[in-house]
């Protein structure tokens, strides 16, 4: 009964356990909350799936739920503490700040709050669908949720286990770590987050290119489109890895915007995140040259533009390039 009660909390958790790190990381860029936001999701599902594929790849059996589940929880307490709040305060203002929200869309902004309920109604439709009925499509059978039973009940990543990408049938491994078992509903709520997780990108973009009016439109486009929520339910990786190509596009952007060296690091690392996901992602690494090469011929400062794109592909390589090394390394041993 217990263990019932904190799966739930525990997976909320890891959605966001760096959201109050990434925020103070992207101080220098001013970004508005919905970037931040987008962001601080990338990061804390990635950093969390990158976390346990270093303990995966390590000698002996350490992908055990007592090295794994504590940590967005230890973070998340270093953060009340660090900002030095008490529980109740830190609840205090998290109600303040949805209410005083919920008064401004109610009163302020009626079109707001409709387009919020709607696109609210669009993703229950999507986490009803995956928390009945997941894991329901050949591949998902076939590959993801095979894999991830593997890693839960070996609690390793063996050698045979090789070639595709890990990071989503990482955290579908945490969801049954959550749970105390294998269980595919549990698994269930990763597919729903990252519906979300697209659907934040999607205005996160839309908000930092253009306008809040082009944000709305977007993200109620998205939901409007079959072949979103089809996808969003199936348990595949490709909206997840959309979600990765979507950060990376939005970082690259405010790259180009604003030159700050923290915003190519990022940009990076959502492209070594996405290659942690899917293989198709590689072609970043030929994307990751655009930008530098844009912004340095015509300000000509090729040096310093050349030296963030260095960093970019270096934080890229050093995030996803261990991986593909193993494959290649046991690809090569075994004929």
């Amino acid at each position: 009964m217990l263990n019932s009660l904190i799966v739930l909390p525990t997976i909320l958790v890891s959605l966001f356990w760096l959201l109050p790190a990434t925020k103070r990381f992207l101080l220098p860029l001013h970004p508005e909350k919905p970037i931040t936001l987008a962001i601080g999701f990338g990061l804390s599902v990635g950093m969390l799936s990158l976390y346990m594929l270093i303990l995966g790849l390590m000698p002996g059996s350490w992908l055990h739920p007592e090295f794994v589940l504590p940590l967005p929880w230890t973070v998340l307490a270093y953060e009340v503490w660090r900002s030095r709040f008490t529980w109740r305060q830190l609840g205090a203002q998290v109600r303040k700040k949805w209410l005083n929200a919920s008064v401004y869309l109610v009163s302020q902004c009626p079109l707001n709050t409709w387009l919020t309920l709607v696109c609210l109604g669009g993703l229950l439709v999507i986490l009803i669908n995956t928390i009945s009925y997941p894991f329901y499509r050949d591949d998902v059978l076939s590959r993801f949720a095979p894999n991830a039973r593997l890693l839960f009940e070996t609690a390793n990543i063996p050698g045979n286990l090789t070639g595709y990408p890990l990071l989503v049938q990482l955290l579908y491994a945490f969801a049954f770590m959550a749970k105390g078992g294998v269980n595919d509903h549990a698994a269930g709520w990763i597919v729903a987050a990252f519906a979300g997780g697209m659907v934040l990108v999607t205005f996160a973009i839309g908000r930092a290119i253009l306008t809040k009016s082009t944000a709305w439109t977007s993200i109620i486009l998205l939901l409007s489109c079959p072949l979103f929520v089809d996808w969003s339910t199936s348990g595949y990786v490709d909206v997840p890895v959309g979600v990765y190509h979507g950060l990376t596009f939005l970082l690259a952007f405010l790259w180009m915007d604003r030159g700050h060296f923290r915003a190519a690091i990022l940009t990076g690392a959502m492209a070594g995140l996405a290659l942690l996901t899917k293989q198709s992602a590689l072609v970043l690494i030929f994307v990751l040259p655009v930008v530098p090469l844009l912004r340095g011929w015509p300000r000509r400062n090729f040096r310093a533009e050349t030296i963030r794109g260095l960093a970019a592909l270096a934080t890229t390589l050093l995030i996803a390039g261990p991986w593909y090394l193993r494959n290649l390394v046991l690809a090569g041993s075994q004929g």
